[in-house]
């Protein structure tokens, strides 16, 4: 890209562009140069820097080329998810003081509250990104230029150019998982991208997609390869495909029907990251050894643990600690959530894991994520990975609900495989042969599918409210 540049991104920037973007849901695609004058004509119609461009389109080539042209006009780019409501999307207007909204046709300048510095940052951010806001409103994570430049540059050094030649990317570009782990990283890396933004159809053609494209990179979250696996036909690939999976645990039993359905080219690695932490952290390749949790020694960041009594450890048990150039600025307009999470140099990610000796991390539950059954930790994964093993189940979630006796109990919601209709007692007596006693759950209910976030991340939150819901009906009806 020209020098016109005026954000801290000017020189990495400088030489990237995508060598083409597909949009298959559309059959729009536009290659370099159309990108360039595209990205050009976009940054003169914005206003003057600095300030926020909230960015809300369906268009995943219009989101992109409107980034690089809010970059371009030395603004900061807001990522909002399509799927906001027209009311939420104006609240954050006036609490991130946007000064202009893009949409798939049309530039809105937005009349937003007096301009201020919501970071206290020297330069503006590069990006605000949103949470998962799956209870109450979402925080807003400021990704610097440095930080952001730094992930992109670790992240292709870890990939490699070749796997980044032809990407698909399957996720929103809302979240960082796939704005910059997938769709920044390829174009940083002068790739070919293809997308598919029709979420429901998406991954039962996932086989056709990769085969005809000739994708040789994606990175996904577990609950894509559960439907695709089960739905879509095996590819038959002639070239090879690294595929990262990460937002949600990978377990033995979907890396064995992913590795049975894409065939002996695929590379598959088990990724930990967080929108904090600008994506990536740490990855492992998977192979048979593989152990749920694996995900390998860091790439671009320094780790250490939290342990239980406060005291920061290069090994042992506790809560990750990441620091490093990709870590956030803050969160926006909330110093005293950003001082918590930042502490003495390194963020707090509230997920549990294990440093060996060797820096290789597992990860444990998040923290939130842990059931507390009088006073017993029980970790979801326990259960999950006890149900996984039943061949009748094709996804179980475990999570907590309010219990008289014990202040939190486990209840457990069940997808059967396609067919299949297990009885309650079975998984009753399955769980009581594989897992300890705090952690077999008061309640088993059996459902057609999981709630997803619109990240593909399971959704316990939902499943809790669901489930007391239901509770209150039974209760209304006694």
């Amino acid at each position: 890209m020209p020098e016109t540049l005026s954000s801290p991104l000017a020189e990495f920037w400088h030489y990237c562009a995508p060598s083409e973007l597909v949009d298959l849901q559309s059959g729009e695609r536009i290659a370099a140069e159309a990108f360039e004058i595209a990205v050009s004509r976009l940054a003169g119609k914005l206003p003057p820097p600095p300030g926020r461009i909230l960015i809300r389109a369906r268009s995943p080539i219009r989101i992109l080329t409107a980034i690089f042209a809010v970059w371009r006009s030395g603004n900061t780019a807001v990522i909002a998810d399509y799927s906001y409501p027209e009311a939420t999307v104006a609240r954050f207007c006036d609490r991130l003081c946007v000064a202009a909204i893009i949409t798939d046709n049309a530039i809105q300048q937005y009349a937003a509250p007096p301009d201020r510095n919501l970071m206290g940052c020297e330069t503006p951010p590069a990006l605000l990104l949103a949470t998962s806001g799956t209870s109450g409103a979402p925080k807003w994570v400021a990704l610097t230029h440095t930080g952001l430049s730094a992930r992109i540059e670790a992240n292709i050094a870890f990939i490699g150019h070749a796997a980044l030649d032809t990407v698909f990317v399957p996720l929103p570009l809302s979240f960082g998982h796939g704005l910059i782990g997938n769709a920044l990283t390829a174009i940083a890396a002068g790739g070919r991208l293809v997308f598919d933004p029709c979420a429901a159809r998406m991954p039962m053609r996932l086989g056709e997609t990769l085969e005809a494209q000739s994708i040789s990179f994606m990175s996904s979250v577990p609950s894509l390869w559960e439907t695709a696996t089960r739905l879509s036909p095996s590819p038959r690939l002639s070239t090879p495909l690294r595929v990262h999976v990460g937002s949600a645990p990978l377990t033995t039993s979907l890396v064995t029907r992913i590795r049975k359905w894409a065939g002996p080219t695929v590379s598959l690695y088990n990724c930990y990251g967080i929108t904090e932490c600008s994506n990536w952290i740490a990855a492992a390749a998977v192979d048979q050894n593989y152990q749920p949790g694996d995900v390998g020694y860091p790439f671009g960041a320094q780790l250490a643990i939290r342990a239980d009594n406060g005291a920061i450890m290069n090994s042992g048990e506790g809560e990750i600690l990441v620091s490093g150039p990709s870590v956030m600025a803050g969160y926006v307009d909330a110093p005293s959530e950003s001082g918590m999470a930042l502490d003495r140099g390194w963020f707090h990610t509230g997920d549990r894991g294990s440093l060996d000796g060797d820096g290789r991390l597992r990860l444990g539950p998040r923290i939130k994520d842990l059931i507390n059954v009088g006073g017993i930790k029980v970790d979801p994964s326990e259960i999950e990975s006890a149900l996984a093993s039943c061949p009748e189940v094709a996804t179980a979630v475990a999570f907590a609900v309010a219990d008289e006796i014990t202040g939190e109990a486990v209840a457990v919601c069940v997808v059967p495989e396609h067919g299949c209709r297990p009885p309650i007692a079975d998984l009753r007596a399955h769980l009581q042969k594989y897992t300890r006693r705090p952690a077999w759950p008061i309640r088993i209910e059996i459902a057609n599918s999981i709630p997803l976030t619109a990240r593909g991340k399971i959704s316990r939150t939902l499943l809790r409210e669901r489930a007391l819901e239901r509770e209150k009906e039974r209760d209304s009806h006694d």
